[in-house]
């Protein structure tokens, strides 16, 4: 059974962080040199910013105001952030005999959320890390997987699960039609990271209700309430 999992907050918005020593000292100390798991966000920002935000790190690229660095920020904190807590655990763990890394990604990587762009092409940026690393690593006998989860009952998803439009097309999307909970993603995470998936690597695995099988949700009525009505009107991608 794995030993347990780390949960690796690197903080990238204020201050360089030393990535190598940062994961060994998290690993140690939680007494984990075989597992690691990765949930990029950016903490100071959620603060005062989760009514903006349809979840954790989005954008909308349609939005006519929108900011090179809000797209580097989003980039820099789930497709870097990941990659560098995945070189320097795996450092770690191929001292150590290999072990599994998961990254949490999302269905925004499989399926297109229109104005989400930035935030659907970090996640994309993630799986394919996930594939990438799998292949190089699997010699030093380290596995590599992610989760994709769909619409889960977080704080930061709330807005989309308490607009009743955008809800029930998130639901009609869905084969098993309800959101998740926690702790459905934290048994996708558990299942992968144990010896149960010794012989499974480089899997973005959905947990989404079978979302993955149909079209990504329309999350138009929720951005126009945050945005205002120009937020639907292609021709402001374009200024």
């Amino acid at each position: 059974e794995m030993k347990s999992l780390v949960r690796a907050g690197v903080k990238m918005h204020t201050q360089l962080v030393d990535y190598r020593m940062e994961m060994k000292k998290r690993m140690q100390k939680q007494g984990a040199e075989d597992t690691a798991l990765l949930n990029a966000t950016n903490e100071k920002k959620h603060e005062g910013t989760r009514r903006k935000r349809i979840s954790d790190n989005e954008s909308t690229l349609s939005k006519e105001n929108e900011e090179k660095d809000q797209y580097d920020e989003i980039m820099r904190i789930n497709a870097k952030g990941t990659l560098l807590v995945f070189k320097h655990a795996a450092r770690h763990m191929a001292q150590h005999g290999g072990g599994a890394l998961c990254a949490i990604s999302s269905i925004a990587g499989l399926r297109t959320h229109p104005y989400m762009a930035a935030y659907c092409m970090s996640k994309a940026a993630i799986d394919m890390l996930v594939r990438n690393c799998a292949d190089e690593l699997g010699g030093a006998g380290i596995r590599v997987n992610s989760v994709c989860p769909g619409l889960v009952e977080t704080e930061l998803a709330s807005g989309l699960l308490n607009t009743e439009a955008v809800y029930q097309d998130y639901l009609a999307c869905m084969p098993v039609a309800r959101h998740g909970m926690v702790e459905d993603i934290a048994a996708a995470v558990a299942f992968l990271c144990n010896d149960s998936a010794s012989w499974i690597t480089g899997v973005s695995l959905p947990v989404d209700g079978g979302h993955h099988l149909r079209r990504g949700p329309n999350v138009e009525p929720f951005a126009t309430m945050l945005f205002g009505k120009d937020a639907a009107n292609p021709a402001s991608f374009l200024n």
